[in-house]
């Protein structure tokens, strides 16, 4: 399997004091994933567009309802047809 992880790359109530030992911004090998952390500047439309449409994936997983970054731009990116799916 080849698993694309996006998260923030920060804390959720600590936006100014990203990870230690990180590449914000770009893709991250931890264990046999990749890890895009994303800084709070590509966490807009712009940004989780731009990202979903450059990574090739067969499955898209959001891991929570209520994340407006990580599950409701992506959902409303899809349903305005704005992402496409990328198939690896």
């Amino acid at each position: 399997f080849d698993i694309k992880i996006i998260c923030a790359n920060h804390d959720d109530l600590d936006i100014l004091k990203p990870y230690k030992n990180i590449k914000s911004n770009d893709w991250n090998t931890v264990g046999k994933a990749k890890v895009f952390y994303a800084s709070p500047e590509t966490t807009n439309f712009k940004g989780i567009k731009k990202l979903l449409n450059e990574t090739s994936y067969d499955l898209l997983y959001l891991n929570s309802f209520f994340s407006f970054k990580f599950t409701i731009i992506p959902l409303l990116l899809r349903k305005l047809g704005l992402v496409i799916k990328k198939i690896t």
